[in-house]
Order: C-alpha cells, then structure tokens, then sequence
C-alpha cells in the first residue's frame, strides 16, 4: 500500500449519530486491515490472486468465508453500470500504513458528515454534522491516550460552538452553555462521575450569575437566586430526593434577610409564614389545605386559615377561617385571655355581614353591628346581657357610617321610648314617650 491510499467502503447505512458526548468514543472505530464491507463487487479468482500479491506485509488475504459473502452479495445493491457508488467510509492512511483520517458519509449523501483525525492510530479530533444540512455543528477532542476528552456543540445552528461538555473518563465533568453568542458561558453545571452536583446561571446575560443549583442523586435539592440582580441572594429554595419543593424563602424588601417562608409538603404549598415588622419573627401565618378546593379563582390549594400578631408579642391574636379560599368568619383577641373581644361574619364575596364585639371588656359581647353590601346600617346594643338590645343605632346606606336614627329602651321595659332622628349626621328631632303608652310625650327640635 503506498503512503496516503485511500480504502474506501459502502456498507450499508446504519444509525451512527453521537447520543451524548461519552459515547464519542465508540463512535470511530477503525476497521480492521482486509476486512472488507457487503456491498463490494466479487473479485474473480485471479483478481483475488492478484490482490494477494500486491498485499504489503502483514496484511492478511480474504478468508474464503469473506470471499463467499461478497460473491453471495446482491446485485440489486451494486451501484448502476458505469457510476461510482458513494462510499459510507473513506480511510487515509499515513506513511506507516496507519489511519490519519476517517470520513464518513452515514446517510447516503455523497458528503462527509464524520470526520475524525487521528496520530499514530489514536483519534485527535472529529467533526460531524449531526443534522445534515452540510455545516459541521459538532467538535470532539481527544486526549494523548485516545480518550474524549471534550466536546463542542452548535446547538442554534450558527456555525459557532455555543455548548462545551468537559469529559474525564467515560463521564462528564463539566458542561458550559452560551446563550446569547458572546463567547462567554451563562450557564456552567458541574458534575461528579455522571451527575450534576452544581449548576450556576447568569439568567439576564450581565455576565454575573444569578441563579444557583445544588444537586444531589441528579435531583435538584436548592436554589438560590439574586432576582433583582444586585449581587444577593434575595430568594432560596429546597426540594426533597423527589425534586419536589419542601421550603422557599424570599426577602421581598431586599435588606437580606427572609421576611417571607413558604412550606410544603409533597410540592404542595402548606404554610406561609410572614415577618412584617423585620424582628425576625413571623407575625402573619397563613395555612393551606390542598384536600380543600379553591372557590376564590386562585390556583393551588386553598386557604383555611389567617393568624396575625399585631402588636409583635409573639401572639397570634387575629384568626380568620377560610371555607373554599373564602373568608368566612374572623375573630380577635387582643388581651389574650382566650376570649375573642370581636367575632365577625363575612358572606361569599368576601364583604362583612355581622359583627359582635365585646365594648367594655366584659367578658361578653354588647354590640352586635349588621352590614349590607360591605357597609355598617345597624347596630344593637345589649349592655344587661339580657339578650334584648336597649339601644338600636341606624345608618345611612349612601354615607358610611352616617346616623340616621337611633332608638332606645331607657326605662329597660323591653320597649322604645326614645326616638332620635338625624340629618347629616347631626340631631335633628328626639321623640320620648315617658309613660310607656306608645304615645309621643315630649318632641324637641335641635339646631342645625
């Protein structure tokens, strides 16, 4: 064979994409010497002889069964009278009768879309075209032994590498991604024997990663992400082994520290817990139930329930239950005895529909007040805990909060023998019936 022949061979296509940079290196194996291919044409015998001779030393004849199998070959696969078949594998050797160059055409095109350098019998580099539209879009690098060593890839199909996989043995150890073709890196994972362990991001392309992931098993187990960009990290996230969240904390007002943590469990949002005041203390707590369906249009699981601690005591003492998403009952207890000073009631939409609260810290409630369309039109009062108001309190429904009238039982008969009457918020007339006859005893008229 002289230096720089050229073997050329038509084996029948075959699958021979690169699935994933560690499998580069099985990808290029160099046939053995005399091996020949289906698909040649039958040698006469003394051809073959011929052949033989002309073999340079230390190669080897074809065994009668290679010879059997090409004579056996069909002819429908030789290539038409007079034309050259395009070959799926062309070789060059060098001076010591060893492979500098293999090209590969794997989908029958009559272009290379392999080639793979090789010294001394071992591969240097490759390129391929993975997608065949005649641009190579993968690099390869090998190391002195032969090993891949790295791959570059064209993913946007640019012409220029944008992705770079660092391999070390049959794994990756590095993987390196650019998405707005500057050259630099805005993504970069790294792994251990196969498996990420971290990943950093630089998700706005400011050349400063801002988004971090730790790794575990290859689940992802926290995130840390610097949302507003300014070098802190202003949010953090865990997962379990099933890559499902279990925590997320946020620092809403960028001070750097969590004022918010959510809890999970399963993925499902539980329990959200609030700093308000920044003592590092939560003082709003707001709990999930995700066997509760939401009413209120909101996605997730529902809410059941609302504490808050207002005054910074470290006790809750605002509660408000929730009924499909829905608030639906509140109640406040501000001394902390137990007992709640006010109770209210809210209807589907959301709005007020009563109250009862405890005025004079009795123990009790004496004031039951009544709304409409979220807004107060009535109050009783029932300051003996008889269970019959002594004094009604009526408000106007276009002014909030404006009286309107007012009545009361101030002999304590069970009837109303006072009649106020207000315009503009102001008295206007008092109606009093003194005798409990029903009948107006004394009538006055008040100045504007």
């Amino acid at each position: 064979m002289s230096p720089g022949s050229v073997h050329r061979f038509a084996f029948p296509p075959g699958p021979w994409l690169l699935v994933g940079a560690l499998a580069a290196a099985l990808m290029f194996p160099v046939p053995a010497r005399g091996q020949q291919a289906l698909g040649q044409q039958a040698l006469g015998q003394q051809e073959q002889q011929e052949q033989q001779e002309q073999q340079a030393p230390g190669q080897q004849a074809l065994s009668q069964q290679e010879q059997q199998a090409l004579v056996d070959q069909d002819p429908a696969d030789q290539a038409p009278e007079g034309a050259l078949p395009c070959p799926e594998i062309d070789l060059f050797f060098d001076d010591n009768e060893q492979v500098r160059e293999k090209r590969t055409d794997s989908n029958g095109d009559c272009r290379a879309d392999q080639v793979v350098h090789y010294a001394a019998g071992l591969p240097q580099r490759a390129l391929q075209d993975r997608d065949h539209d005649g641009r190579m879009d993968s690099w390869l690098s090998y190391g002195e032994d032969g090993a891949l060593i790295q791959e570059a890839r064209d993913r946007v199909g640019d012409g220029q590498a944008d992705t770079w996989t660092e391999i070390s043995g049959p794994y990756p150890s590095e993987r390196r991604e650019d998405h707005n073709a500057d050259g630099e890196a805005d993504v970069v994972i790294e792994y251990v024997k196969g498996e990420p362990t971290h990943q950093r991001e630089d998700s706005n392309l400011d050349g400063q990663p801002d988004r971090f992931t730790r790794f575990e098993g290859g689940v992802a187990r926290s995130i840390e992400q610097d949302r507003n960009h300014d070098g802190n990290v202003d949010a953090q996230a865990e997962f379990d082994a099933q890559g499902k969240k279990s925590a997320e904390r946020q620092d809403e007002n960028h001070d750097g520290a969590f004022e918010i943590t959510i809890l999970y469990r399963a993925g499902v949002r539980e329990r959200v817990e609030e700093d308000t005041r920044g003592d590092g203390q939560p003082d709003v707590v707001v709990i999930y139930s995700a066997d509760t369906p939401s009413d209120s249009g909101d996605e997730g699981p529902a809410i059941i329930r609302r504490e808050v601690d207002s005054d910074g005591d470290g006790r809750f003492e605002s509660v408000a239950r929730f009924d499909g998403g829905i608030e639906r009952t509140r109640q406040i207890d501000a001394d902390g005895d137990g007992f709640a000073e006010v109770m209210a009631w809210l209807l589907p939409g959301g709005q007020l529909e009563r109250e009862t609260i405890d005025s004079d810290a009795s123990g009790r409630h004496d004031v039951t007040r009544h709304y409409t369309a979220g807004q107060r039109v009535r109050d009783e009062r029932d300051a003996d805990g008889d269970g019959q108001p002594e004094r009604i309190t009526l408000y106007s429904t276009e002014v909030p909060d404006q009286i309107i009238e007012e009545k009361a039982d101030t002999s304590k008969d069970g009837q109303f023998d006072t009649r106020v009457v207000y315009r503009q918020g102001l008295k206007y007339e008092q109606f009093e019936d003194r005798n409990a006859d029903g009948e107006t005893d004394a009538r006055y008229r008040f100045d504007p």
